[in-house]
């Protein structure tokens, strides 16, 4: 169940990502739990995903979140051909005022290409660690 410091960060979050009118809004690092444990909030189609999980050691805390947004922005890029074009099609649509791609089939791209960056970070973080 969640407590209070996730339910009002939930809320923040999703009041921020309706006035900035994002599709999708990842929040890094939530300051809930103990400092052994990592909180990501995603908020993606007006629905709240959490990833908590131990916090993995790596020799600087800095430049994750870059690392992760590259990461991210990387594996949508790389996206089957079929993809791509949906979200250009997507993109034309909602220029000219119709309907686009349904939020469910975006929502899912966007959640799966968070949870493997944010687990490619992890494991990147440990074997630099380690080695």
């Amino acid at each position: 169940s969640m407590d209070l410091a996730q339910r009002r960060m939930q809320e923040f979050a999703t009041l921020l990502s309706n006035a900035l009118s994002v599709f999708a809004l990842l929040i890094k690092s939530v300051p809930i739990g103990t400092s052994d444990q990592v909180s990501d909030l995603l908020i993606s189609d007006g629905r709240a995903h959490w990833m908590i999980r131990d916090r993995k050691r790596g020799p600087s805390p800095r430049g994750t979140g870059c690392a992760l947004a590259s990461y991210i922005a990387a594996r949508l890029a790389l996206e089957p051909p079929e993809m791509l074009d949906a979200c250009e099609q997507h993109c034309e649509r909602l220029a000219q005022g119709e309907r686009g791609l349904s939020h469910s089939e975006l929502s899912s791209r966007i959640e799966a290409a968070v949870r493997a960056g944010i687990k490619w970070l992890d494991e990147a973080r440990t074997r630099t660690h380690a080695g």
